[in-house]
């Protein structure tokens, strides 16, 4: 996995250049922001699947949970990029399994 200095956006003049980033970054990200928003139980039940050019496929458990990051899916997709710095995140869509 690389750092986050690594992927930090770097400016040339006005330029902004973006890094491209792995699945295991954007995974590793996603993880620690359900830690600290549902701890161990969001932990056990949330699990990001796959990471596919901006789209960010979350599996979940149980349909309460399905519930909730629906309602919550704006927000969580704001704070991963925030997290990531800029906006890598697209669209987060999710399964239930």
């Amino acid at each position: 996995m690389r750092s986050l200095k690594d992927l930090a956006i770097k400016k040339k003049g006005w330029e902004k250049e973006e890094r491209k980033l792995d699945d295991k970054t954007v995974f590793f990200a996603f993880e620690k922001i359900i830690g600290e928003w549902y701890g161990f139980k969001g932990r056990e039940n949330i699990f990001p699947e796959e990471w596919v050019e901006g789209t960010l496929l979350i599996r979940v458990r149980s349909s309460l949970w399905l519930n909730e990051l629906l309602l919550e899916k704006e927000k969580l997709q704001q704070t991963v990029n925030v997290f990531l710095g800029g906006e890598p995140v697209k669209r987060i869509t999710f399964r239930r399994g």
